[in-house]
């Protein structure tokens, strides 16, 4: 068991470490300055990691606005999807009715809890359809039926508890948590090691581009350096006060044991190595870095043009799961194409999800998806497409 927690915490350790410097664009805020001349390898990559940083916190700031309009149910969505395999146990009930596929031509209002529309059902000598309307009390007594009106009536207990303006104050929490842990990246990447490694040929969207390799070592003075940063920028923020008390209050940690508590779950990091590569106008274009924790292994990659992170791409794996998601980004157009797999040895449930799906201003379009799962002796098999267009009111 203390072998297992040691890899676990070390993988978290990791996972943490990139969630900082390459999910949040490799840090904008530079706390300190730094000596050296404008040609050296650090103070290059230092450069292009700022332009970088500041493009993907402005993304990430719209992430949790739209996020925070979501879950307040501030939503109106209106699409359908089209179901082209439907099982269970083995049984097709699309074919099982001599039919091919199944429409859901659906409205739906968050805030008013409720689903309306139409339902059209084809086959090759058929066609049937179905208004539908679904609202809370129906979801409720259709999964009373089957056995999961416990899952029901904890998740009606989230909802009701938060209202648009608690959410809202929690996504400017968020907000300004973000802030700070982008002031923290910069003191972990400014105390990192840098090294300059050589020009080399990527090939970006079909165009031949020559670059300046750069390593970076992030070890763990440095890392555990952020750590302390971001404590100390969280503490003396004054809009965060009445938070960082309320978690004194509940728990009894003070800033002092919240680092003490970081030395613990990051006591067997060592160093993560990031690859920076340059264009000749010193432009970062591609940012990548892959690790074994022995609780998971992991590849992440970014690269692009016009935008360092046009591309994008995510493999974690571990014994039990494995993620794999590739996207496009530009300005008019964001893709993704996601495969979770989740199976835990000799026992259920277990799942897999593919899905490609596409987003253009208020726009989203799924051109594949495919679910299976397993649970409590059962087997299910969906496979659809859809297209919806949605606003935040």
């Amino acid at each position: 068991m203390a072998n297992y927690n040691k890899k676990k915490r070390k993988g978290l350790a990791a996972i943490l470490v990139m969630a900082i410097v390459i999910v949040l664009g490799g840090g904008t805020a530079f706390a300190y300055p730094y000596l050296e001349t404008a040609y050296s390898p650090k103070a290059q990559v230092l450069a292009a990691l700022q332009t970088a940083g500041e493009e993907s916190k402005q993304g990430m700031q719209t992430m949790i606005s739209e996020v925070s309009d979501l879950l307040t149910g501030q939503t109106q969505l209106a699409g359908n999807v089209t179901f082209t395999r439907a099982e269970l146990d083995g049984k097709d009930y699309l074919k099982e009715h001599g039919l091919s596929k199944g429409t859901f031509k659906l409205q739906l209002d968050a805030a008013k809890r409720t689903v309306n529309g139409n339902i059209t059902a084809e086959g090759s000598e058929k066609k049937r359809e179905a208004e539908v309307s679904v609202g809370e009390k129906d979801l409720k007594e259709f999964l009373k039926e089957a056995g999961y009106e416990s899952y029901y009536n904890r998740l009606h207990t989230i909802l009701n508890s938060v209202d648009a303006d608690t959410m809202q104050e929690y996504m400017q929490v968020a907000d300004k948590l973000t802030e700070q842990a982008y002031g923290a990246a910069g003191t972990v990447l400014n105390q990192s090691t840098y090294e300059k490694e050589g020009k080399e040929t990527l090939e970006i969207n079909g165009t031949q581009l020559s670059t300046v390799k750069y390593t970076v070592t992030v070890g763990k003075e440095a890392w555990m350096a952020g750590v302390e940063d971001f404590l100390n920028r969280v503490y003396a923020d004054k809009e965060l006060n009445s938070y960082t008390t309320m978690l004194a209050t509940f728990t009894g940690y003070s800033k002092y044991d919240l680092q003490q508590q970081a030395e613990t779950l990051f006591s067997d990091f060592t160093q993560v190595n990031l690859y920076v590569y340059l264009d000749k106008d010193k432009n970062l274009v591609r940012l990548s870095t892959s690790f074994d924790t022995g609780f998971c292994e992991a590849v992440l990659e970014a690269q692009g043009l016009e935008k360092w992170n046009e591309q994008t791409a995510v493999r974690i794996k571990s014994e039990r799961s494995e993620l794999t998601a590739v996207g496009e980004n530009t300005d008019m157009v964001s893709k993704v194409n996601l495969n979770v797999r989740y199976h835990e040895a000799g026992s259920q449930p277990s799942g897999t999800v593919a899905l490609t799906v596409e987003k253009q201003n208020n726009y989203l379009s799924c051109t594949l998806g495919k679910v299976t799962a397993k649970a409590k002796g059962h087997e299910a098999a969906v496979e659809f497409t859809g297209e919806c267009t949605y606003q935040f009111r």
